[in-house]
């Protein structure tokens, strides 16, 4: 039933036949003939009300964005393995090898940009093969010099997203992310013993950080949308080629 309170026949006013997957002979209760596809966002009716959802029932969207995420943490499981810890350690003494990664970080940038610019109509939420590829470029970021950010915003306009939906997705797939390392770092205090500290301090700093990481965030995506991550491309050149000289 439409939210109009009438049903689809009862208006009486034959809807005209439609493009293929379209069900000819049914209107809208005000005579207008119903949009399917991609020409009906968010699945409303086309006399302008949404249709009713059941109740516990998540749009379309936030069940694809819930997947997404779920598949793109998946691969920071490999981040736990030692050959992997001990990669990221190894890297962390050769300075010429973080300089290639700054390199690398502006490279997958600069990428991104050029193939957003090129596309049409990007995408609101990434599919699940997309969600498993950002999150292997967020697996390659615990390598030191490589951007977590700037990697999965890289890999995710890269395969299709806007500018806006993949910083968006980017910092919905760093909660888990930040939640695993914390644990992780929770667990080997407890195991070697908490030090002795004012609890006021944690809390200051942890009301001081949230604060700012608000506030970064929102000039973050200002700029994103403005002038999208280019600017970032020649710091990251500048900054490499230092590392690799100095290293």
């Amino acid at each position: 039933m439409c939210p109009c309170g009438q049903l689809p026949r009862r208006c009486g006013q034959p809807a005209a036949r439609r493009a293929r997957g379209d069900r000819p002979g049914r209107a809208c209760p005000r005579g207008q003939p119903r949009r399917t596809g991609r020409d009906r966002p968010g699945r409303t009716c086309p006399c302008g009300q949404p249709r009713p959802r059941r109740l516990g029932q998540l749009p379309t969207n936030a069940r694809a964005l819930l997947l997404a995420l779920v598949l793109g943490t998946l691969p920071l499981a490999a981040a736990l393995a030692p050959p992997v810890e001990g990669l990221v350690i190894a890297t962390e003494h050769y300075p010429k090898a973080i300089g290639v990664c700054f390199l690398v970080t502006a490279a997958m940038l600069g990428f991104a940009e050029w193939r957003t610019r090129r596309q049409q109509r990007p995408q609101e939420v990434p599919r699940p093969l997309q969600a498993l590829l950002i999150g292997l470029a967020q697996l390659v970021a615990i390598l030191p010099g490589i951007s977590r950010s700037g990697s999965t915003i890289a890999a995710a306009m890269a395969l299709g997203l806007g500018r806006l939906p993949a910083a968006r997705f980017s910092f919905l797939l760093a909660i888990p992310a930040i939640l695993g390392a914390s644990l992780k770092e929770a667990l080997g205090l407890m195991k070697h013993g908490l030090p002795a500290a004012d609890p006021l301090a944690f809390i200051v700093g942890f009301l001081v950080s949230f604060v700012v990481g608000v506030a970064t965030l929102r000039v973050l995506l200002v700029l994103l949308v403005r002038v999208g991550v280019l600017p970032f491309v020649p710091y990251l050149v500048v900054l490499g080629l230092a590392v690799l000289a100095l290293g």
